[in-house]
């Protein structure tokens, strides 16, 4: 009579753990000491319980048989094992490997997160920081290619931004900056909050990510991306004009009441008066813009 198979063991190297009891592996995996000796190693792939800081040795595990056989192939069950338990965990292997692979492509273009681990030093504080950034930075990754995946692209948002005579009117009324504000808070309100085309991640920062062509991309600190939406929008209702016109002949009437709006109209529809000024306006745009699709930290978790 053959012996039965002895029980896998689960072992957690980094944090020096083992267990016999899948619930309780599960259970470790999700406690705040791992989470934490994790984040402080930059690449981790648990399916084959391989840990590193240089990048250039992860991304090299990832193409390694041994990887692949783990993720691709399903997991070797005991004899005591049910094929239940083995589709489970070679589904959760597989989604692990794609989120570890997105999450280093996305760290490959985040030069801020490069230079702080970089310049990382022993001082506690540092390394706190440390952490805190890559924590806040995992997160904005997810929020962004997970829940937000399916989100319009800006151009389809510029695009779809259907605008009427009674817009400019309102331009005129309000002035150039609530104006134009008022248009992109109509359109963004539209849309939930999880298919809209940009996103602020830290308002006092003006950090702001754009979605175009199908992908995230994070705005620079000009935010030449979010300017150049911006002088669209307004362009789009510059457009108006005419229409508005043709709806209104007594505009060109002296004292009518079309005359005053139009006269507005004309003072408000082209923003500032000068470069300084117009560079002031658009300021104020972006920022109203950026409140209003400025992400909470809770959203993000």
């Amino acid at each position: 009579m053959s012996r039965p198979c002895p029980p896998k063991i689960f072992k957690c190297k980094v944090c020096n753990f083992e267990t016999r009891k899948k619930d309780h592996w599960e259970r470790h995996l999700q406690t705040r000491k791992h989470i934490l000796v994790m984040n402080s190693k930059k690449h981790s792939c648990q399916a084959c319980n391989y840990y590193t800081n240089n990048k250039s040795d992860y991304t090299k595990h990832l193409q390694t048989t041994k990887h692949k056989n783990m993720v691709n192939e399903p997991t070797k069950s005991n004899a005591n094992r049910n094929s239940e338990d083995a589709h489970l965990i070679k589904e959760f292997l597989v989604k692990q490997n794609a989120l570890m692979e997105k999450i280093v492509e996305m760290e490959e273009r985040n030069v801020d997160l490069e230079t702080i681990v970089s310049n990382m030093g022993k001082n506690n504080s540092i390394t706190n920081n440390v952490n805190t950034t890559i924590n806040n930075n995992f997160n904005v990754n997810i929020f962004l290619n997970e829940k937000c995946k399916d989100a319009m692209n800006i151009e389809d948002f510029i695009n779809t931004l259907e605008l009427c005579p009674s817009d400019i009117a309102e331009t005129g009324r309000l002035g150039y900056v609530q104006g134009i504000s008022r248009i992109f808070m109509n359109k963004l309100n539209q849309l939930d909050v999880y298919n809209r085309p940009l996103h602020c991640t830290d308002l006092k920062r003006e950090t702001v990510y754009i979605k175009e062509d199908n992908k995230w991309e994070k705005d620079n600190e000009q935010k030449d991306k979010l300017q150049s939406i911006v002088e669209k929008v307004a362009n789009k209702n510059y457009e108006l004009l005419p229409i508005w016109q043709q709806e209104n002949p007594d505009h060109l009437v002296t004292n009518s009441k079309e005359c005053e709006l139009f006269m507005n109209i004309a003072c408000n529809i082209l923003g500032g008066g000068n470069e300084q000024e117009t560079n002031k306006f658009r300021n104020q745009i972006m920022r109203n813009v950026l409140k209003e699709v400025t992400v909470s930290k809770q959203l993000m978790c």
